[in-house]
Formats: structure tokens, sequence, C-alpha cells
């Protein structure tokens, strides 16, 4: 018996209903998690005020005002400066940061620097040197921070010596408790034989929705976040805080303002949706806010796939399998407190190629102008969404083809025009107001020159896009964003902990999450290549579209890469839909397993099953602790 697609009566309905318990949760609940009160959170750096977010953080933390006529001095590191002039500082032994539009300071332990940030950024370690000179700067991992905003800048409070602040604990109590209540109620099903694989369905969704969920409550937006920056910069803060209180487009394309608008403006009608509800003046508490926007995403993208999985007709095994793998990724646990535009291009994304799905099966209006206008919206989100078009460009070529060789392919013009019409002005008018504005070419990418400390171009093409020696994986379980250059080793690692590092009391479970990654990859590429060959259990549309969304981001990555040969470029943030299309493939190889007679059949089925489970489990674990 196949799993049931999720029965709704509306399109739209499971995605209002999503944003109205968020927000209702998010309103009984951030009162109580004061994310401003300590530099708990792991990670490496943090964008904003030099906040490490590192975990059991020794020492340090500044005290400073964004008008700064504020100096201080601390037994263990520390600093406090002005945001517009002189910078001042004290520290028990060495370094200091030098400027940021002529104001930034730091403070360290023991030596090291940070660099340039292009806002009011500052920084803080416990020894040796981080990074410089990548639109924002911020201390590495180790020292300890804490940052509390006002409206005037930023204020940032002393640094925490706990490993986790109340708020911390507080929030994964609350993901603990939803995940044991979970596997409670599935447990009672199962032992009562009332438990249907469209229940387990669910709870899977559900249980995904905590991670996400209870991840964004204990993660400020300036930790595990990129190109961050401060209120008065050129950042995705800035952007998002123009919008807020300008109630208009950014006047210039520096900085991360070149981006597309669509996910700023949601953060900043989020913004102003807190602020009107709870009539907070506290600038921190409004924008942390905006959070809800890509957990929302993340969160969305689990009922879009559940969906398009059902859509494919794939049955219970293929389905919870798939589900499972997506539901417990990391990378959808860290991108959903990212205030940045990746994951609500992802949920728009793939929300165009649930549709082309249903309009190759259903060619009608209804489902192309749904096409358009979530590949608009993708690309109105980041320029990169618009390659969505490409896979929805073949669909639509096949179908023409199939078309004109039955003489009855006139509507289908129709339609294609229609596409066209709603999909350019949606995905191109803000490049081409740039176009005109700045003279900024379509498809600009931010780039940041030959002299930055995340230069890969000086490193062979073998070792940067081939080499992959084991030993690299386990001697640091964390990316370097300084000093990586291995393509391959950096994108396994950068899957589960983004660019970031944290505490070294989970550097085993890291260890032991590194290695199932790895068999995962191995086991989702061996499914693809078994589907593709084999052609069981998955329709044309399913092999070719999700083997074409795996080779499309692949080779787009590639590109990416040659073109700027940087750390940044290496994220893994760039190829999410990977998991996706490897998700799939595992579960229809897997229910093929289940469904084949022989002693191998059952050994990989019972394999790819446990590893499922433990890569599950294990990916739970780590971003509770």
């Amino acid at each position: 018996m196949k799993l049931k697609r999720l029965d709704l009566k509306s399109g739209f309905r499971p995605y209002i209903a999503l944003a109205l318990i968020m927000l209702i949760l998010y309103f009984s609940v951030s009162p109580f998690i004061k994310l401003a009160a300590t530099g708990s959170v792991g990670g490496f750096p943090s964008p904003f005020s030099g906040q490490t977010g590192g975990r059991g953080a020794s020492s340090g933390g500044f005290s400073g005002r964004a008008q700064g006529e504020t100096s201080g001095a601390q037994a263990s590191g520390g600093f406090s400066g002005r945001a517009q002039g002189t910078t001042s500082g004290a520290q028990a032994s060495g370094g200091f940061s030098g400027r940021a539009q002529g104001t930034t300071s730091g403070a360290q332990a023991s030596g090291g620097f940070n660099g340039r940030a292009q806002g009011t950024t500052s920084g803080a370690q416990a020894s040796g040197e981080f990074r410089s000179d990548r639109q924002w700067t911020s201390g590495a991992q180790g020292g300890a921070g804490g940052f509390d905003r006002n409206a005037s800048g930023f204020n940032s409070g002393s640094g925490s010596a706990s490993s986790t602040s109340g708020s911390d604990v507080q929030a994964r109590v609350i993901m603990i408790a939803g995940v044991i209540t979970l596997l409670i109620f599935i447990a009672a099903l199962y032992y009562k034989r009332r438990l249907t694989p469209k229940i387990a369905g669910a709870a899977i969704v559900a249980a995904g929705f905590v991670m996400r969920y209870g991840y964004m409550l204990y993660t400020p937006f300036s930790v595990r976040g990129h190109d961050v920056g401060n209120l008065n910069g050129n950042g995705h803060l800035a952007y998002i805080y123009s919008l807020y209180k300008n109630f208009s487009l950014p006047a210039t394309n520096s900085g991360q303002f070149y981006h597309p608008p669509l996910n700023y403006i949601f953060e900043a009608i989020t913004a102003h949706f807190y602020a009107f509800v709870t009539h907070s003046s506290d600038i921190n508490t409004i924008l942390e806010a905006t959070r809800l926007v890509p957990c929302f995403a993340s969160c969305a993208l689990l009922i879009v796939l559940y969906k398009l999985f059902g859509e494919l007709g794939f049955n219970n095994t293929a389905k919870l399998t798939a589900l499972s793998i997506v539901a417990f990724h990391p990378t959808f646990f860290i991108l959903s407190a990212s205030i940045n535009n990746d994951m609500l291009m992802i949920f728009f994304f793939m929300t165009a190629f649930l549709y082309t799905v249903r309009w190759y099966r259903n060619p009608t209006f209804k489902n192309i102008i749904l096409i358009a206008v979530s590949s608009g919206l993708s690309m109105m989100t980041k320029f990169s969404g618009g390659l969505i078009v490409a896979i929805s460009g073949v669909v639509f070529l096949v179908a023409l083809i199939k078309g004109i060789r039955s003489k009855r392919f006139a509507r289908l013009i129709g339609q294609f025009a229609t596409y066209a019409a709603i999909f350019l002005p949606l995905g191109l008018w803000y490049s081409i107001r740039n176009l005109i504005l700045f003279k900024q070419p379509i498809g600009y990418v931010l780039q940041l020159g030959l002299n930055s400390a995340m230069y890969t171009g000086n490193k062979s093409i073998f070792d940067r896009f081939l080499s992959f020696p084991p030993g690299d994986l386990f001697s640091s379980l964390y990316c370097n964003p300084m000093g990586d250059y291995r393509l391959l080793i950096y994108t396994v690692k950068c899957s589960l902990f983004g660019e970031f590092s944290f505490n070294s009391s989970l550097n085993i479970l890291a260890a032991v999450l590194i290695l199932l990654n790895i068999i995962m990859i191995l086991l989702s590429l061996a499914a693809m290549i078994y589907i593709l060959i084999r052609r069981r259990g998955a329709s044309a549309i399913m092999r070719w579209g999700f083997s074409g969304l795996w080779v499309l981001m692949l080779a787009s990555f590639i590109y990416f890469n040659i073109r700027y040969p940087l750390t940044c470029t290496m994220d893994f943030r760039y190829i999410v839909p990977t998991v996706i299309s490897g998700a799939a493939f595992l579960g229809v190889a897997n229910s093929q397993m289940r469904k084949l007679d022989g002693w191998l059949p059952r050994v990989l089925y019972y394999a790819c099953t446990f590893f499922t489970i433990a890569f599950s489990l294990c990916s739970v674990i780590f971003y509770i602790l």
C-alpha cells in the first residue's frame, strides 16, 4: 500500500497554518529566552560586534557604545571602542584589531589580529588569530562574547564563563521535550499497532520542525551567519534595517545590497509585526524576530518535499527514508537561523520544482502560473535561484516536442508566453534596476580579491578539486575558512557544521557525524547510479529530474569555484538541493532493496535503514547538546 499524499484542500493552507503556529510559539516562548544575555551558543565567528558564540568561553567580552565615549579593561581580553572615531582598549596581553571605516577595535588574550570589517565590527579571541577582510570580521572560537545591541548601534555586555546560558538551556529543554514527546507518541502507536505510514511521516516532519525551531530559538542571527555586518554597514543586517527603518530599497549596491530584496522585505515586515504586537522598542529583540523567516522556509520545505515525493509516487519506505534525511540534515538547522537569503531561495526553488512536476503530469495554466511565480520569487530572493529555469526549461522542451509530434502544441505556446510574462519581471526587475542605477552587470557577484586571506587560486586544480586525503577529515574536524582549499573535504564538513567550530566536548560526536555523512553520501551516489541504470521504482521525471538537479547544482558549484577561487565559495549552502536529490534516490533505492529477494538486497536494505537512523539521531543529539 502506498503512502497517500497529504490531504490538503488548498495548497496554501499548510503554509498559513505553519506560519501561525510559529508566530504563536515565538510570542509565547521568546520572552523567556534572552539571546543577548551571553555568548553561549557554539560556533566560530559572529559577524556582529565580535561575539564569538563559543560555548564554554573562558573569558572576555566587551563593553561599548555605538556613539562611543566608553573605554574599558578586563583581566583577560576585552575592549571598548567608539563607532565613529577614536578606539580605545585594554587587554591582558597584546593584540588589537584595525579599522572598519575608522573604528573597529578588538582584543585577544594572546596575539593575533582581526582585520577590516565594513561597519563597526569587533572581535575577541582567547588565542591565536582569525579572519579578516570578508565584509565582516569577527573574533574566533574560544573567546567569550555576548552582545546586546541597542537602537543607536550596538552595546555589548560582558561575556560568560559558563558553558551554556540559562536561555540556552531553556531552548534545548524545549527541543528535548518535543523530540521525546514525539518518540513516546510513536512508540505508543506502534505498541498498539496503530502506527500508519502517514502518521510516521507526519511525526518525522514534526520532529524536523522541533529541531529547526529550537535551533532558531537558541541561535542569534549573529552566530553562524554569513556577512551579517551591523546596522550601519552594508551586510545582511543593514539591508533589513534599511527596509525596516526607511521603508525603501538601498540607495547603493555596495556589500550585500546587490542582492535582490525579497528575503529582506519579508524580514523587515516580520520585524515590524513583532514590534507592533509587543510594543517593543529594543532593536535587538525586534531584529531577532527576523529569524522566523528563514526558519519558516526551512520548515515549509518539509511540506513541499512531502508533496513532491507523493507526486512522484514514492512508496512508504522511499518517502520515509527521504523525509528523514532532509528533516534531520544539519544544514537545514543552520540555515533556519541565518538571516541571509539562502534558505528562502531554496524553499521557492523547490516549490518551483514541485509545480514543474505537477505541470508535466497535468499541463494546465494554473500549474504553469505557479511555476512562474515560484521561480520568479526564487530569483527575486537570490539571483542564483534562477537556475530552476534550466530544469523547468528542459521539461517544457520535452512537452513541446511531444506536442509537436501529436500536433497539439498551440496551447503550450500560450502557456510558455504566460510563464515568461510572469517570471521575467519578477526575477529580473531588481537586477535591471541595479544595472540602470549602478551599472551593476546582470549576474554580478561580490568579490573579495586576490589579497583576501580566503583566496585559493594559488593552489593547483588537483589539490583544490580532486585531492581527498582521509586524514584531513579528522585531523581538524571543522572547516577553516582561512586555510582550507580542498573542495571535497570542505563540503563534507561544511554540510554538517557550516563554516564554524564547536566546543571540543563535542569532538567525538562530530567525528562520528562526519563518518556517517561520508557513508550517506556514498550510499546516495550508489543509489543514483542504480536507479538510473535499472530504472526500477522510479518514473522518468523522478530519475531525470533529481539527477538533473544534482548535476545542475554540482556544475554551477564547480564553475563558481573556478571563477571565484575563494574558501567562501566552497560553502555547502550553495548546493543544498543536492541533499534533496540524494535523499530521493536513496529512498527509492532502499524501497527497491526491501522488495528484492536474496541476502544482498536484504543486507543493503537494513544497512541503509540503519545508517539513515544513525545519521539522523547523531545530528539531533549534536545540535541539542
